[in-house]
């Protein structure tokens, strides 16, 4: 009887410590869980895009070693032609020492450069010597452009003519810049995201009798510090016509009334 109680006594403490150190275990398996969890890196959003999916990236590219590279995807490429018109256009090209003009397909390259290129009748192209061309004509726009030469540029240079003086000519050269992309604002860009070329045009003033070419802004007190001389009648020119200078066809007016007022 005695060993009977024994046995039972024996068998209830065996199963509380059993008990105890299961819980024990228990306990420290979810303080190891815990302390691990602690220590990992940030949750975050699954199959989430916009604002919240950025915001993950940007979360993600602050952990220390998490191994993930974001990537900018918001930049657009280039924008534009380096070409005046990116058309073939149906030009009349005069080869230096020729009395009649050849016409052709033509595309005038004006960024960084002038190149003149012409379309064959295989349909590929060809570039042509600038120093072997004195004008073309784009027929469609009836823009004439003439090669000058003048001081510290023996070639000479393409300009488009909008006034054709005896002593003055109001000249443009027509090139284009490339504006970068600003992608400086962050998640929302406040710039464009691509790089663009534009055009830049800049006005000069040739004279035939020295060849001296002048550069001037489309402005009337730019244009009169080289057309001097005839500053009242300039003046009342420009009121009494409401030029707007910035408008070539205006511009070329107003250089067209200062060459009549010069005798040869």
């Amino acid at each position: 009887m005695k060993r009977m109680f024994f046995l039972i006594v024996l068998f209830c403490c065996t199963t509380l410590l059993f008990a105890q150190s299961s819980d024990s275990i228990k306990v420290k398996k979810n303080n190891i869980q815990q302390t691990q969890d602690a220590n990992s890196a940030p949750q975050f959003s699954q199959h989430v895009t916009g604002v919240m999916g950025h915001d993950n990236l940007t979360r993600l590219s602050t952990v220390a070693n998490a191994g993930v590279t974001t990537f900018d995807n918001r930049y657009q490429g280039v924008r534009g032609t380096p070409f005046m018109s990116d058309m073939w256009s149906t030009a009349s090209i005069m080869l230096a020492g020729n009395s009649r003009p050849d016409t052709a397909l033509t595309k005038f390259l004006i960024y960084q450069k002038q190149e003149i290129r012409v379309q064959t009748p295989k349909g590929d192209s060809i570039i042509l010597a600038n120093n072997k061309i004195d004008e073309i004509v784009f027929l469609g726009t009836q823009r004439t452009f003439r090669r000058f030469v003048y001081e510290g540029v023996p070639d000479g240079e393409f300009f488009e003519v909008l006034c054709d003086g005896l002593q003055y000519k109001l000249l443009a050269k027509r090139g284009k810049k490339l504006v970068k992309a600003d992608m400086s604002g962050g998640t929302y860009v406040t710039g464009n995201p691509y790089d663009e070329l534009v055009p830049r045009d800049e006005y000069y003033v040739f004279s035939t009798k020295d060849s001296k070419m002048s550069a001037v802004k489309q402005s009337k007190t730019s244009t009169m510090k080289v057309l001097t001389g005839q500053e009242d009648k300039m003046n009342a020119f420009y009121k009494s016509n409401k030029l707007d200078l910035d408008k070539d066809k205006d511009f070329a007016k107003f250089v067209a009334y200062y060459d009549s007022l010069i005798k040869p």
